[in-house]
């Protein structure tokens, strides 16, 4: 199964699918504006399969699709997106989150009142409000332990899969502050999280084991990085992309630190999430 990159500019629709090297990033396809619905809040994508939800909060409608190769004819082909099945408004609940799990769970979770959902259509199991802690900002899955790491930025508590938590991390086990967490390339038989700070443009590099352990290996002070609004994981490493200015870059993982190759991507992308995986 191949992994790509999708994006989707929720003001209009469009969308285009990518794949990424260690040092190179590669558009397939390019969708014309209003090609997907507009204005869904939130994109969530299977690392292991092609399968993508679209959702909207404030209509509590959602969209189910998948990326699939075709042929254009002339000896051209690409990887588009293409819709299974359209959720009208009021088939979900109001979510903050929305992260694709395994292959076949999807976890739908609210910051607000803690509580969550596994699955859908139909869900596997519901947890009522209470059932989460409240106020978890981040919810990365590492596609290779297998593991959903939850993190509080206004606190720096975190934790480790749920129902029940493999590691509770309480306020100020990590720093507070960090706009983005993404799983990159496996290391050692661990997930490589990479922690960025949009606000001081710091960063900090973590392996996360099948225990839920989770140490350290690299850290960069204030001004280290560009402004990005935007950093996604694969396997090959890290796009870093600035929504206003299309300008990113490709990141490698380089022992404990970071191989960086600047590439230019169109501006205005508000939704970028990897699918599937090698």
């Amino acid at each position: 199964m191949a992994e790509f990159l999708l994006f989707y500019r929720s003001g209009n629709g469009s969308a285009a699918t990518a794949t990424m090297t260690a040092n190179s990033l590669h558009i397939s396809v390019e969708h014309e504006p209003f090609s997907l619905p507009s204005n869904w809040q939130i994109m969530a994508a299977s690392a292991h399969h092609r399968k993508v939800m679209f959702y909207s909060r404030e209509h509590r409608s959602a969209e189910v699709g998948h990326l699939e190769f075709q042929d254009f004819g002339s000896g051209i082909s690409g990887v588009v997106y293409v819709t299974d099945k359209p959720f009208p408004p009021g088939s979900f609940s109001e979510w903050s989150h929305i992260t694709w799990l395994t292959q076949e769970n999807t976890l739908f979770y609210d910051l607000a009142s803690g509580a969550g959902a596994l699955k859908f259509d139909p869900p596997k199991k519901i947890f009522p409000p209470g059932s989460f802690s409240t106020g978890w900002s981040r919810i990365v899955f590492g596609w290779w332990t297998a593991n959903s790491f939850f993190y509080n930025i206004g606190n720096g508590a975190a934790a480790v899969k749920f129902d029940p938590p493999a590691k509770i991390y309480p306020p100020g086990s990590f720093s507070p502050g960090w706009t983005s967490i993404a799983a990159g390339p496996q290391s050692d038989n661990k997930d490589t999280l990479l922690f960025y700070n949009a606000d001081q443009r710091s960063g900090a590099l973590a392996r996360l084991d099948f225990n839920g352990n989770i140490n350290t290996i690299r850290s960069w002070g204030p001004g280290s990085f560009s402004f990005w609004t935007h950093v996604v994981g694969t396997s090959k490493g890290w796009l870093f992309y600035d929504h206003a200015s299309g300008k990113a870059e490709v990141a490698a993982l380089n022992n404990n630190g970071l191989a960086t190759t600047p590439v230019q991507l169109s501006p205005g992308w508000t939704h970028i999430s990897r699918v599937g995986k090698p």
